[in-house]
């Protein structure tokens, strides 16, 4: 059940998550005095700004017993070393969503549906798998704001994916595993971010999506594959509690357009959610996941465009693309796709990692070529090319 009422812990509207009748509590798990205070301080003293006049250290103390508590009595509880289960699982929040108790809730509800998994693994993928049918939540372009919090999620059902991923993050805290966000700013290819979840569990984190019932989502694989990672909008960035340096989440609904700033800006009162650059494992990860679906090492995914930047409302006209070796041997050739294709949808040729090649582009198959570009391999799984009418003219 859900109550919503005013309170002064927090100047935003307070969801209360009160668990059902006949759900036994925590509580007899016995937590050692030193470690509750450690914890406290812990979670007390990393918070942010925002909570200093509004979220009171006893609400801390009520929300970490129930951390704690969780890790006694969870199998995998313990399983976690403390510093990964300390960040991972104390804290109340993950970025600035509204703050609410959604712990003790959440806990009584998904106990019973974890109640037969031996392992971590069991239970993130025994969550994941039934959010929407378990909670009501769905995807929505229509939900409220970006940045739900569970208790605003659980009442308003519409959300966006970082409602997502928060709600999901918040159900696997809430049985003892360690969980976080990880955001991009922007793909390559296409306009728009994404959050995702990760859960810790057999010495990991592993990445898992609402309603999914495996990791590593498919075409978020695929959409990695693409990135270069060394610009800060294309980096993959998780959430922290405790600050460690610089580097901070990208709350994407805070940014700006500045082309002064040369695009996307995050104002400094953006900037107080502690970020870890996950990046490089995700670029491995993704590399592996193609290796999988049939791109062995000694290949990379080309994707080819006829666009004239990555952007949804930008025009495509098919082109008729070959890839050659430069002795001039064809290796592929086909059609880019046409302006009434899918987003995702690409020419896709894969491209031995050694060597140099060329690209020979045509208006239609039987034509003269309009240009010749070289292309050759880099490290990442994907490389995405756009064949664009400025790189036609410079090839004329």
């Amino acid at each position: 059940m859900l109550l919503c009422r005013s309170n002064a812990m927090h100047p935003l509207s307070l969801c209360i998550l009160i668990p059902a009748l006949g759900v036994p509590s925590l509580s007899a798990q016995a937590v050692s005095p030193s470690l509750e205070n450690e914890a406290v301080d812990f979670v007390w003293n990393n918070r942010p700004a925002m909570d200093r006049d509004s979220v009171t250290r006893d609400f801390v103390r009520k929300d970490v017993q129930a951390a704690l508590q969780a890790r006694g009595f969870y199998p995998w509880g313990k399983t976690a070393p403390w510093e990964i289960y300390r960040n991972n699982v104390l804290p109340y929040a993950f970025t600035d969503e509204t703050r609410s108790d959604w712990r003790t809730a959440l806990e009584a509800k998904y106990r019973p549906i974890v109640a037969e998994c031996k392992t971590a693994r069991e239970a993130v993928l025994r969550i994941a798998a039934n959010m929407t049918r378990d909670t009501g939540v769905f995807y929505s372009a229509e939900r409220r704001k970006p940045n739900m919090s569970p208790s605003e999620a659980l009442q308003e059902q519409k959300v966006s994916c970082t409602g997502q991923s928060t709600l999901l993050a918040a159900a696997l805290r809430s049985v003892g595993i360690p969980s976080r966000l990880v955001g991009i700013t922007l793909w390559s290819h296409i306009m728009g971010n994404h959050t995702w979840t990760e859960a810790w569990f057999d010495g990991q984190w592993h990445m898992i999506e609402f309603n999914e019932k495996e990791f590593n989502t498919p075409w978020v694989m695929e959409n990695i594959g693409m990135l270069d990672t060394s610009s800060f909008e294309h980096k993959l960035i998780a959430t922290s509690w405790e600050k460690k340096d610089t580097l901070f989440f990208p709350m994407i609904w805070k940014a700006r357009y500045a082309p002064a700033l040369g695009g996307l800006h995050f104002p400094e009162g953006s900037r107080f959610v502690p970020g870890v650059d996950v990046s490089e494992r995700y670029v491995k990860l993704a590399r592996d996941w193609y290796e999988k679906a049939g791109l062995s090492k000694e290949q990379q995914r080309l994707f080819i465009d006829s666009r004239i930047a990555p952007s949804p409302m930008a025009k495509r006209a098919p082109l008729y693309v070959i890839l050659t070796r430069e002795n001039g041997e064809i290796l592929e050739e086909g059609y880019t796709p046409d302006n009434e294709a899918d987003m995702r949808a690409f020419l896709r040729f894969s491209l031995p990692r050694i060597g140099k090649y060329k690209l020979i582009v045509k208006e239609k198959k039987d034509a003269d070529p309009i240009a010749t570009l070289d292309v050759q391999p880099t490290d990442t799984a994907v490389q995405l090319i756009y064949i664009s009418p400025e790189m036609l003219r410079q090839q004329s």
